[in-house]
């Protein structure tokens, strides 16, 4: 496990973490350790083991310092009161303690001005992991990792879609969670996804995949043009070069279910790339 750092310190993301505070990340987060030693672990992090707590994962563009860009994120919409940051086998674990509900629509709201403003959080990834006891906080971790690999894979320009896909609750997946039970291999030979890879590979072939993004999370034309901040014609002409492409007739409710399945079966067999 890398580096731990204290949202307290955003002002200076350079601040290297003490061992201590590494150590009592990696006891937190470990399903190995006795639950004493965790309770004691979270107590050296300043978290309240009786409280519940919920991780997330953050993983970014490569090049990019996955921790200063979450630390800068989390503090644009204060969500760092209680809140450690620890950079795990290159993804970004957060734990903190603050309030019931998830912080999903917060930090979709803020990787939306983000993307609007052209700002350097953009290439953000979060999966977000269910609000559990202190001790327990490996099962949200695991569940945020689950989360994470449901968002939208980058194109070849290392930008990724409409943050409605760029930060995942699993408490929303439902059902869906168990897809991610399918080896990314299976799904990698699976032919639609195979057509949306090849696509995706084309000139604006990722803007098209993108466009059916934005469509299959809204329902509309209209809302997707909205999210993608296009004209809707510009959107319909995507969506178009997609039909063809797919041999799908995006107006069929079987063929919007295909699609979507499609879209979230190319997450997860491109997570694991």
């Amino acid at each position: 496990m890398g580096d731990v750092l204290p949202l307290s310190a955003a002002r200076n993301t350079d601040r290297v973490a003490n061992a201590s505070e590494t150590a009592a990340l990696e006891v937190v987060l470990s399903r190995r350790e006795p639950i004493a030693d965790r309770c004691r672990a979270l107590r050296r992090l300043g978290l309240a083991p009786e409280a519940s707590l919920r991780v997330i994962g953050v993983s970014t563009v490569p090049g990019r310092d996955p921790a200063a860009a979450t630390i800068a994120l989390m503090a644009q919409k204060r969500l760092t009161r209680s809140a450690h940051v620890g950079v795990v086998g290159g993804v970004v674990a957060v734990l903190f303690q603050q309030g019931t509900a998830s912080p999903s629509g917060v930090l979709r709201a803020a990787l939306r001005q983000c993307n609007r403003d052209k700002r350097v959080a953009t290439g953000i990834r979060v999966g977000v992991g269910g609000l559990i006891g202190g001790p327990d906080a490996e099962i949200s971790w695991d569940q945020a990792l689950i989360a994470l690999r449901f968002t939208c894979p980058r194109d070849k320009s290392g930008e990724i879609g409409d943050p409605g896909y760029t930060v995942v609750d699993y408490d929303s997946l439902g059902v869906l969670a168990t897809l991610a039970e399918v080896s990314p291999e299976r799904l990698q030979r699976e032919p639609d996804v195979m057509a949306l890879d090849a696509l995706a590979a084309t000139e604006n072939g990722a803007l098209d995949v993108c466009a059916l993004e934005a469509f299959c999370l809204t329902g509309s034309l209209r809302q997707a043009a909205q999210v993608l901040y296009l004209h809707h014609s510009t959107v319909a002409s995507r969506l178009e070069r997609v039909e063809k492409a797919m041999g799908w007739q995006l107006g069929d409710p079987a063929h919007r279910f295909k699609a979507q399945f499609a879209l979230l079966a190319r997450r997860l067999a491109c997570a694991a790339t």
